[in-house]
Order: C-alpha cells, then sequence, then structure tokens
C-alpha cells in the first residue's frame, strides 16, 4: 500500500491497494492518535480527500458529544449483557444457589433482551440511541402484546425443570414492574458501554418509566377485566378437584396437606357460586354470618317430583358480609354455594369424632355420601358451628386466608395443566387464572344466562352498575342477542 496524498498536519492519509480499484482513508483518532483505516469508495484523490475530513470531522464530533469515535452497534452491547448472564447462571449453579441472583429471574433477562431490545435497536449505533430512542423503546415494550408484535403470537415456550413447556400467550398491556426491569437492563447496557470507552457516562440517556395511562388502561373505550373462568374450564375443575384429593391422600408426601387442598375446593366452589371477592370479602365470613332458608321461588311446585323432593322449597343461603371493599352488604347463593358449606361442616364433625385420620376416609367423603350426605345434614339440627369461627377454616379451627391458599391454588392449576391440557389454565386472552377469575367468571356466566339483571348482579357482587357496564359490555350485549325483536313480530 503507498501513500499518493497526506495532509499538512498529517492526520489524514490516502492511499491506494493493487488489489482495488479504490482508494483508502488512513485517519488518526483525535481522542487516542491511533491510526484507523477504511475504504473511501472513490477513484479520485479529491474525491477520497473529501470523504476523510468528513471522515474526521464527524469523529470529532461524536468525540465531543461522548459517544466514542466511530459507530458501534447497540448488539456489542447485548453480547456482552448475555455473556454477564451466562456467567452468573454458571457462578449461580456451581455453588448451590448459594451466589448470584435466582437463574430463573436471569433467563427471564436474557428474554427480554431478545425480544424487546435487539429487534428494535440492536443494529442501531449507540451513540444515536438518545432519551426519544430509549422512550420509543419503552413505549413499544409497553403495546408489544396488544397492538406490538406480540399480537399474533399464541403460544410462549419456556424452559421449566429441564422441559420446554408452552403457555397461551398473555395480550395485555405491560405492568410498570416489566418497565422497570427493562429499564434496569437497558441501563446496565449503557454501562457497559462506558466500561468499553464506547459511551462517556455523561452521554447516557435517561431511563424514565411513566405509569400507564387511564385511557391505556381503558383502551378501546372500556375497562379491561382481569381473566376469567369460561363455563367448560370451571366443569373440567370441578372434574378434576375431588381426584386431585385423592391423590394427594394417597401420597405419604403431600398427605399432610389434604386438608388444606379440600378444604381450598370448597372455597374455590363457593367463591364461582357466589362471586364474592377472594380475601377482602371471604376472609371475614363467620358462621354467624350465614344463614340457610328454604325457597319456593323459582320452583315448579306444580311438578310431582320437586314437590316430593322439595316440599318446602330448595334450600339457599344468605350471606351477610361484614366487610369488603365496598364496606357490609348481603349475598345470597344457592344450593352450589350451600353445598361446599356442607362439606366444610362435614369435616368438622368428622375430625372431632377422629374419623378424619382413617385411610378411606376422603373416598368416602368425596364420593361415598353425597347424594345421602347433603341434604339430612343440612336439615339436622346438629348443623351448628361456633358463631365467630371464620367459616373457611380448617377442620382444627385455623382460618385459611387468601393470602395462605393462594399458593396452594396456583399448585392447584399447575396440576390441572399438567393433567388435562396445556392452556386451560388461562382464558381465551391468554390471561392466566387466578383466584379472582372466579368472581369475573360468575358476574360473565350470570350476563350470558340473561336471568338476572345488571342491578341485580351488581348488587350480589358489590360493583355499581356502571363498573358493571364498563367491564363487562361485550359480554352484556352477547347475552341478550336472544330477546331482540324480530322485524317480522312488529306491528
Amino acid at each position: 500500500m503507498s501513500t499518493v496524498w497526506k495532509s499538512q498536519d498529517g492526520d489524514i492519509c490516502i492511499m491506494e491497494r493493487p488489489t482495488s480499484k479504490f482508494l483508502y482513508m488512513h485517519v488518526k483518532r483525535p481522542d487516542t492518535g491511533k491510526w484507523i483505516q477504511k475504504t473511501s469508495k472513490r477513484t479520485s484523490v479529491e474525491a477520497a480527500k473529501e470523504e476523510a475530513i468528513k471522515w474526521l470531522a464527524v469523529m470529532s464530533d461524536r468525540i465531543s458529544r461522548g459517544v466514542g469515535a466511530t459507530a458501534t452497534p447497540f448488539n456489542i452491547l447485548c453480547t456482552k449483557y448475555l455473556e454477564e448472564i451466562d456467567a452468573e447462571i454458571a457462578q449461580h449453579l456451581a455453588t448451590s444457589g448459594r451466589e448470584g441472583r435466582n437463574q430463573k429471574d436471569l433467563r427471564d433477562y436474557k428474554t427480554i433482551v431478545r425480544r424487546y431490545i435487539q429487534p428494535y435497536i440492536g443494529d442501531s449505533d449507540i451513540g444515536s440511541i438518545g432519551r426519544i430512542a430509549v422512550q420509543d423503546l419503552i413505549e413499544k415494550r409497553r403495546v408489544y402484546w396488544v397492538t406490538g408484535d406480540g399480537k399474533d403470537i399464541s403460544e410462549i415456550q419456556y424452559e421449566r425443570g429441564g422441559k420446554t413447556v408452552k403457555r397461551p400467550a398473555r395480550h395485555d398491556l405491560a405492568s410498570v414492574s416489566a418497565l422497570t426491569k427493562l429499564g434496569v437492563i437497558l441501563k446496565r447496557h449503557f454501562e457497559i458501554a462506558v466500561e468499553l470507552k464506547l459511551l462517556d457516562e455523561a452521554a447516557i440517556p435517561p431511563i424514565e418509566v411513566k405509569k400507564t395511562s387511564k385511557a391505556q388502561r381503558n383502551r378501546k373505550g372500556g375497562k379491561q377485566p382481569r381473566s376469567k373462568f369460561e363455563v367448560h374450564q370451571y366443569r373440567a375443575l370441578l372434574e378434576f378437584m375431588p381426584e386431585w384429593c385423592l391423590k394427594t391422600s394417597r401420597d405419604t408426601k403431600l398427605k399432610r396437606w389434604l386438608m388444606h387442598r379440600l378444604l381450598l375446593c370448597d372455597i374455590i366452589r363457593f367463591l364461582a357460586a357466589t362471586g364474592i371477592r377472594p380475601g377482602t370479602e371471604s376472609d371475614f365470613i363467620q358462621w354467624k354470618h350465614i344463614r340457610a332458608f328454604d325457597d319456593k321461588r323459582g320452583l315448579d311446585m306444580s311438578d310431582p317430583y320437586t314437590k316430593r323432593v322439595h316440599p318446602d322449597g330448595e334450600r339457599r343461603i344468605l350471606v351477610q358480609l361484614p366487610r369488603g371493599k365496598t364496606g357490609a352488604r348481603d349475598a345470597a347463593g344457592n344450593t352450589d354455594a350451600l353445598s361446599p358449606l356442607l362439606s366444610i361442616y362435614t369435616r368438622y364433625c368428622d375430625f372431632h369424632a377422629g374419623i378424619t385420620e382413617r385411610d378411606d376416609y376422603v373416598e368416602g367423603h368425596l364420593f361415598g355420601r353425597d347424594e345421602q350426605g347433603l341434604e339430612p345434614l343440612a336439615d339436622s339440627p346438629e348443623f351448628e358451628m361456633p358463631e365467630e369461627m371464620i367459616a373457611f377454616s380448617l377442620p382444627d379451627g385455623t382460618p385459611f386466608k387468601e393470602s395462605s391458599w393462594r399458593k396452594t391454588f396456583n399448585i392447584l392449576m399447575r396440576d390441572f395443566a399438567t393433567e388435562i391440557e396445556v392452556g386451560i389454565t388461562h382464558d381465551s386472552q391468554g390471561r392466566r387464572i387466578v383466584p379472582y377469575s372466579l368472581r369475573h367468571g360468575w358476574i360473565n356466566w350470570q350476563l350470558q344466562s340473561g336471568k338476572l339483571s345488571i342491578h341485580q348482579i351488581a348488587q350480589q357482587v358489590g360493583n355499581t352498575v356502571a363498573v358493571i357496564e364498563a367491564s363487562y359490555a361485550k359480554t352484556e350485549v352477547e347475552s341478550f342477542a336472544h330477546k331482540h325483536t324480530a322485524l317480522r313480530d312488529l306491528d
């Protein structure tokens, strides 16, 4: 390679190479004094000189802004960050979890980089990523699963216990905590850039995470409710729960949790039959707040079978909720709500009679006296519990609050998905089923049936009509399509 032109200060040289038709630019970096070169993609000396002068001016400007002399893709930082995470995972495993962060969290960080960062700014020059670019990236993450690239993704694959697991994608706006996590990861990327002398610390752009606005939460003109149980999901769960408890009774390691699981199943049945709030309302119901009564309304008493089986009417309950999100109120329940209470009462009596330790107890409790046992117990004068006792308590009287049974609920849903099918623990929108889904399921079921007015539903669940209309407008509209008057029936 030979020199064909050199500037007076000696900072720029134009050189030719026998193997190339283009001239090469050799420029001394203003910050380090080292020589760097690249092709000018020009064949004339004058044109190559102009390119070299421009190149040097750009480097000088970049250095003055603290963003490094040459353009470097952000992917370089992503690679370094992922190498850090892999090293920390290896350290965590090598020390049996005593050192380093939890490997599940670290794997999540890798997913965040690959899904939300690299596709959008991976090819961008580090120095070009400022405050506006960062805020644009955070906004893309906020709406990724709603209107962004994730809206058409139906399933997510991930590793759990050495196996590849699939679950339906949840198409919700990103939470503040998810956006904050993205911000923390971005900050570490810029810190790596500073360590590699690709960026001055003062040039790191501000990373601000704003709370999701009310307009964003209420997108498309209505509030987005939490996940809800579909009818087919709940029916499948009702069939699954007895077998789940029976397996628990036969497992020596799990048997000590048997009474907790039996009680959870009754709590689920009660919440799904009343629509009351789990925890904030259900945790404070005492037996003195529950009253059973006979009700002939809704029954065809002219039917001989109904008259023989329910001469005084059907057994129903009234629950005086002592406290809740909207204060004290009354809520009613039919036999679906009464049945789990009778089951709790039965175990309480059996426990104090000393028969719950029998090997065949659970099978008899769940399957042996279902039809024969419920009505006699309901009519029995012995159907009495300590008035001050929390209704959802273990047989020994220990309250089983939502903060405690939520973990058991998650285990149930995990086993439910494993035994039945992947995806059954998520609703049609891909949202994970949680205890509150029982309440939302009840509201949707009642709206779909059309038997209760929206005012009656609001009174039962302790909401205003406006909230029900805003959260469940689509369901309600679908529920009264069958009531529309046809044109042929109009005068």
